[in-house]
């Protein structure tokens, strides 16, 4: 469990802004005249964080992230995502990785719960790195067949030659081909 640290202050009417002790930092906006619950996780990451022959790492580690916990499978969970009228879904970029709920409001202790396991305690079932990292490979395949595509990565790539910048957020080929489930373990720890 993370304990409160600080004060917990308003920002304005309806905002509340809490540090954790493990230094997260938690807002949370109140509008009560919608029934839904929205919740965002976001973190520093992408291609930033990715070593060149880690290329595509943290997109597949988004892809994965919403496959399945340690507790429940994804089928099970995407059948109770459903069954709250939700949605759940990550976002992989050049700076940053980020976890999205969406829920009616009425299910929100069972909502938390979910999103936080699928934070914290994903998976990452060898079949659905399997799978989604194929689908991966399909993207990135489709990608190199679009000129347009191709010419922003060219450019990127003549841009910032040695930053991170240069590398695809999708990855390339070769490396996402020899991506592996351990190491989209590691990079879900640090």
């Amino acid at each position: 469990p993370l304990r409160l640290v600080g004060s917990m202050r308003r920002e304005r009417p309806g905002i509340t802004v809490q540090k954790l002790d493990n230094g997260a930092t938690v807002v949370v906006r109140e509008e009560r005249s919608v029934p839904l619950l929205a919740m965002q996780a976001s973190f520093q990451g992408g291609v930033r964080f990715e070593a060149p022959e880690e290329s595509g790492l943290t997109a597949l580690v988004a892809r994965t992230l919403t496959s399945g916990t340690q507790t429940l499978a994804a089928e099970p969970l995407s059948h109770l995502i459903d069954s709250m009228a939700g949605s759940l879904s990550a976002v992989a970029g050049r700076n940053s990785m980020s976890l999205r709920g969406e829920f009616l409001s009425k299910h929100f202790e069972r909502a938390f719960e979910l999103f936080s396991d699928s934070l914290l305690r994903p998976a990452f079932a060898r079949e659905e790195f399997e799978r989604e990292r194929t689908l991966q490979l399909q993207d990135i395949a489709s990608r190199d067949d679009r000129p347009s595509s191709l010419a922003f990565e060219l450019f990127a790539k003549t841009l910032w030659r040695v930053h991170p910048y240069r590398l695809s957020p999708l990855g390339e080929k070769g490396t996402v081909a020899q991506l592996s489930v351990e190491a989209m373990r590691r990079y879900h720890q640090q």
